[in-house]
């Protein structure tokens, strides 16, 4: 599936995430300026069902895909990871790869699976729950690891044998979902120990923004890079909303 000089992407993009949820945010697209320069194909992972019914997260979504073609122009960028041809999904699904060869079912839609070393030319039907195994599996089992908030990649990137590029993880937050963010509430705390323990030390700085979750950067191995990188917290855009301000949103992303 993958080749040495591989990257993936999580994009952790949904209407419970963007702008409504105060341990959750987009980042700032530089902090795609450090996929390495060797770099030959990078896959983007993510809620492809938000992806496909949100415009916001579309719109992200290009915005991105722009991005790192501008950075990395030799390298092949795969918008949507490739289901149901990729080796991988064969692995992980040896049955219905079996049904699908016995039927003979043949790729006749994707522009990109056919045409590239490592992918088979037989589609695979896969549900709802196989196709997030292998986007799990993808970030696990990539080379390199760009991952932003959130324990699904989290959990991908610390059983990882990769490098991983990481935003600064989550320390002790105090902020509940919806637009009250900020408050006294520990209504997540039990999922913020997810992120990092109790123990670990926050950073330590008094021009934090009231609103704003406190980060730290526990060291979880040799292979894994922090990058102090912007985040679209929801205090940053008070009367910004996730439908409405799809424009916005990937603006400031571009110029962070």
């Amino acid at each position: 599936m993958f080749r040495p000089n591989d990257v993936v992407i999580h994009d952790r993009c949904d209407r419970d995430s963007v702008l409504s949820h105060g341990e959750y945010g987009p980042i700032g697209f530089s902090f795609y300026n450090h996929i390495p320069e060797a770099t030959t194909r990078i896959f983007i992972v993510g809620n492809e069902i938000a992806y496909k019914r949100f415009k916001t997260c579309r719109r992200i979504r290009g915005a991105l895909v722009k991005f790192l073609r501008s950075i990395r122009t030799n390298a092949t960028i795969v918008p949507e990871p490739p289901y149901s041809h990729s080796n991988l999904a064969h692995l992980l699904f040896p049955q219905v790869s079996n049904t699908a060869e016995t039927a003979g079912q043949s790729d006749q839609s994707s522009n990109f699976a056919a045409s590239q070393e490592n992918i088979t030319a037989t589609e695979l039907s896969l549900t709802l729950q196989q196709k997030k195994a292998l986007s799990w599996a993808m970030c696990q089992l990539a080379p390199t690891l760009f991952r932003s908030h959130g324990s699904w990649s989290l959990w991908a990137a610390m059983a990882s044998q990769g490098l991983v590029f990481s935003a600064p993880l989550i320390s002790r937050a105090k902020y509940r979902s919806g637009r009250n963010v900020g408050t006294n509430e520990t209504a997540t705390k039990h999922k913020s120990r997810v992120h990092v323990n109790d123990l670990i030390k926050e950073t330590e700085d008094e021009d934090h923004p009231k609103h704003a979750p406190r980060l730290a950067q526990p060291f979880l191995g040799e292979n894994w890079i922090y990058v102090n990188v912007s985040t679209l917290w929801p205090h940053l855009a008070p009367n910004w909303t996730f439908d409405d301000s799809a424009e916005d949103i990937s603006s400031w992303l571009e110029r962070h």
